[in-house]
């Protein structure tokens, strides 16, 4: 009887199993093949992209040659102040979300929250054009908006200045995503029981103190997703750092946006300049399976670190 059931209960799960085998097998060739095509290329030398398997075994040399490369340290370096400039967005969504959700079930909170998430559907090239004439180091609006602060001509370099730039760059990087970042920390200010809320304040809690004891903490989750998501972005960042660049993946200006994805794409499909580099696909596979390890080690200790706060 036992062998029966357990025979039918197989057979089910096989019939199941029917119905998603298209697409694990979409997500093996599509996500986890080119992974382990890029591994197995990290450790030969490579003449051209598709002669990975008839390449001669380098072993580690790749990676010595990446590290040696002063211009991935460069490009690695670039990439976390990158990151780090565009994580503003979390801290302003939620204050901006808590204003909003303070107006309660009304409609001005639907007039807000649809005023704010409605650059969202802008196309990010779009807003990144916008940003360019708004940023302008002569006749931009926040120039001239400066020059009437100050009272005197101002003219700062905000997307052409090698030391300003990154800054630039994570104005727009934090303005696009704002509202993305409101309309989840909404959803998640909206799943806080209004019971609690109300104890609180009935016990004598203020504003802050139920801020700060109720409202944070409940919220760890929400800024987890939103810290893993923009960490994850912030690695492959190159689209807009490549309009920026007219075009070009060369980092401009200055080489001061070259980050990792970009110096990955140079030395992909741009050989002109580092020869040496060039001539070997692999140190470029080598390159990409370092990114992947960096996002996967980063995602890994934030969720370690948001498990233990949450956990003591």
């Amino acid at each position: 009887m036992r062998k029966n059931t357990f025979a039918k209960n197989l057979k089910n799960e096989f019939k199941w199993l029917l119905f998603v085998l298209p697409l694990i097998l979409m997500i093996l060739v599509i996500s986890y093949y080119p992974i382990f095509y890029a591994f197995y290329g990290s450790f030969r030398r490579v003449p051209e992209m598709a002669e990975v398997f008839n390449s001669p075994f380098t072993g580690l040399d790749n990676y010595r040659f990446m590290l040696n490369d002063p211009r991935f340290g460069q490009a690695t370096f670039i990439t976390f102040a990158l990151m780090g400039w565009s994580l503003v967005y979390i801290p302003l969504s939620f204050v901006i979300a808590y204003a909003i959700n303070s107006f309660g079930k009304s409609r001005l909170q639907s007039v807000f929250r649809i005023a704010f998430f409605a650059p969202y559907v802008i196309p990010s090239v779009a807003t990144l054009m916008i940003f360019q004439v708004f940023l302008q180091t002569s006749g931009g609006a926040l120039n001239s908006l400066l020059s009437i602060i100050a009272g005197q001509e101002i003219a700062v370099g905000f997307l052409s200045d090698p030391n300003i730039a990154r800054m630039g760059v994570s104005i727009i990087s934090n303005y696009s995503s704002l509202p993305f970042g409101i309309i989840i920390c909404m959803a998640g200010l909206q799943t806080i029981p209004q019971e609690i809320l109300e104890s609180a304040e009935m016990d004598g809690a203020n504003t802050l103190q139920r801020l700060f004891h109720i409202v944070v903490p409940n919220m760890k989750g929400i800024f987890t997703f939103l810290l893993v998501m923009q960490v994850i972005n912030g690695f492959q960042r190159i689209t807009d750092l490549i309009i920026i660049g007219m075009g070009w993946p060369t980092g401009f200006p200055g080489g001061s946006l070259m980050s990792l994805m970009m110096l990955i794409y140079q030395q992909s499909f741009f050989r002109q300049g580092a020869i040496e580099l060039n001539a070997n696909f692999g140190v470029v596979y080598a390159m990409t399976i370092s990114l992947f390890l960096m996002i996967m080690m980063v995602t890994l200790l934030n969720l370690f670190l948001t498990r233990k706060k949450s956990d003591g």
